[in-house]
């Protein structure tokens, strides 16, 4: 026998036994004083952190929901109260998920507030704790799935590489977790990642840099696609024209191409092709480019691409008989790096 509305929202509310049971305003017209505040928000924090997701009657959240993001709290001039209110958000989301109470520019506002938050967490002060309950609040219950769904998130991701140290290990499996339960839906996060192994070349033992390739490595399945889409859009759009400023952005794109292939190869099995075909175009300098950067990725002591890609390394051996001299003499030049980290390709790198 079916059940009636009546009986599925009454057996449904009956299920949701826990609600706040907090009376106080967060808020008055010119702010209330800092201790007041501070006194609030952890009687606030210690009720909200006692309450069981999916078990808690969302519609007594509402107000203190609404009110934790209002400019008085989100720019608070106490850290303390900075810090607390960041662990009171953090639990708001918790008891509403998988859905937020906030719209996109709230949510934004929200994640950004966050990681200003975590960019202190070296400070060993009074609202360290706070600070490492937010850490592992966001670690655990996988909040920061949310930016996934915003439109422009390198606002929020960007100032994650600049965390602390002790914090990117935690943020770096917070990213890993958004990239492999929901994929990547724009080129903003491949292309801040890929910043990093520019941008910190000479020194890849800072933390952007590990965070960086430790996300490229692990998701790496994942991210394929997106990479070649990303490559393949600079690629063809530079190869297209012939002027100075596009010429830059293509010499630009396979410079990156080398620094990605110097951390995580496998990202580019799909982007090796996209060059063999730039090495049979007619424009000179994009073909001298592309038998360039070949050149550079098949002399990589460590590569063993010419097996990997026979068809492209007989596309770039077919380079020494290109019409142009110029070329030729760049041909040659690689192929000493080549034959000095591979000298087993003697007999191709010969001269016929």
């Amino acid at each position: 026998m079916l059940m009636d509305l009546d009986s599925i929202n009454e057996e449904q509310n009956s299920s949701k036994s826990q609600s706040l049971n907090f009376k106080h305003s967060l808020l008055k017209r010119r702010g209330l004083k800092t201790q007041e505040l501070q006194q609030l928000l952890t009687e606030l924090a210690q009720k909200l952190k006692r309450l069981e997701q999916g078990a808690v009657d969302q519609q007594s959240l509402a107000t203190v929901a609404k009110e934790l993001i209002n400019s008085q709290i989100l720019k608070n001039k106490s850290n303390m109260n900075i810090a607390i209110s960041a662990c009171c958000l953090a639990d708001i989301l918790r008891l509403y998920a998988p859905e937020a109470p906030y719209n996109q520019t709230e949510l934004r506002d929200i994640f950004i507030f966050f990681v200003q938050n975590l960019s202190h967490f070296s400070k060993e002060d009074k609202a360290f704790e706070h600070r490492f309950y937010l850490l592992e609040s966001l670690a655990t219950v996988k909040s920061f799935i949310i930016i996934s769904e915003l439109d422009q998130v390198d606002d929020i991701i960007i100032p994650v590489t600049s965390l602390p140290r002790n914090v990117q290990v935690c943020m770096t499996d917070i990213l890993i977790q958004i990239v492999d339960e929901v994929g990547v839906s724009g080129q903003e996060v491949v292309e801040l990642i890929f910043e990093q192994f520019v941008k910190h070349e000479k020194t890849p033992t800072i933390p952007a840099y590990i965070m960086a390739a430790e996300i490229c490595s692990v998701c790496a399945p994942i991210l394929q696609r997106k990479t070649v889409q990303y490559f393949s859009g600079a690629l063809l759009s530079a190869s297209n024209a012939n002027g100075t400023e596009e010429l830059e952005e293509l010499r630009k794109a396979h410079y990156l191409i080398i620094k990605v292939n110097d951390v995580v190869p496998e990202l580019l099995q799909t982007v090796f092709p996209l060059i063999q075909e730039e090495m049979k175009l007619d424009q000179p300098n994009v073909r001298q480019l592309a038998t360039e950067t070949m050149g550079k990725l098949f002399a990589h002591p460590d590569a063993n691409l010419t097996e990997k890609y026979p068809a492209i390394w007989k596309t770039w051996l077919g380079r020494r008989n290109d019409r142009v001299t110029q070329l030729r003499a760049k041909w040659l030049e690689m192929s000493v790096g080549i034959y000095k980290n591979h000298p087993e390709l003697a007999n191709d790198l010969a001269v016929i």
